[in-house]
């Protein structure tokens, strides 16, 4: 991880560096550099947010930025210095739009060289989300590690260990992992009630779909409330009366 980020720190440190000096070159201060560098994180952290939460993609956000760092460069046109590089500006900025125009489908090609099963990926304000399908057996990976796959054992190991303990286990609060069948070995211990809160709801939309059949039919059970929530804001798949 280190060394594939290398190039690209190298070379945002030594941007930073020739603005500086351009800037400085005017009479400004150095201290005003770094405010604008540092105010250019705070905008370029809080757009990537936004983005994130109406649907945009991470592959979509990078080549958007890239298209608007190449098209600064026509801002100083006029200069003797930038003239010779313009035609290489147009046909880079020409390969990012068209990067743009079919972005869904490079970054699926490009997420499916690790994940050769690939159903379907998508990011959110949580992580990437990335969803496999060999022979029935769905895999969840949540930044590329495995969050939980559905032919394991983790939910009968955390499940039944817990629940035997209580003598007549009568409402269950689950707190995520209800997709990976954390719900269905709940049900075999025949609660009155159990609601399900699940907090992203970009990997409870795309995981939902491609589930076993057991884990679908204990989500959609009669005594099983499911809940997407995030802190105030929140929507409810369905509701039971209790």
């Amino acid at each position: 991880m280190s060394v594939s980020l290398l190039p690209a720190g190298l070379v945002l440190g030594l941007l930073f560096q020739w603005a500086a000096k351009a800037y400085l070159a005017g009479d400004k201060s150095l201290a005003a550099a770094y405010a604008f560098e540092s105010l250019g994180g705070f905008a370029g952290g809080m757009c990537a947010t936004l983005f994130l939460k109406f649907g945009f993609q991470n592959f979509w956000i990078a080549l958007l930025c890239s298209l608007t760092a190449m098209g600064s460069s026509f801002l100083h046109e006029n200069r003797e210095d930038t003239r010779s590089l313009r035609p290489v500006a147009i046909v880079a900025s020409g390969l990012f739009i068209l990067c743009l125009w079919k972005a869904p489908a490079l970054d699926r090609i490009m997420t499916s060289w690790t994940h050769p099963n690939l159903t379907g990926t998508q990011d959110s304000p949580y992580s990437r989300v990335t969803v496999t399908n060999l022979n029935g057996q769905v895999s969840v990976f949540e930044n590329d590690s495995l969050a939980f796959e559905t032919e394991g054992t983790e939910a009968e190991e955390l499940v039944h260990l817990a629940a035997l303990e209580h003598p007549d286990p009568d409402r269950v609060l689950v707190l995520g992992g209800g997709i990976g069948g954390t719900v269905r070995e709940i049900l075999l211990h025949s609660p009155r009630a159990v609601d399900y809160v699940e907090l992203n709801p970009v990997l409870f939309d795309l995981v939902e779909s491609h589930l076993p059949p057991d884990i679908s039919r204990s989500l959609q059970a009669a005594n099983v409330r499911t809940i997407v929530a995030d802190r105030g804001s929140s929507w409810t798949k369905q509701e039971v009366t209790i």
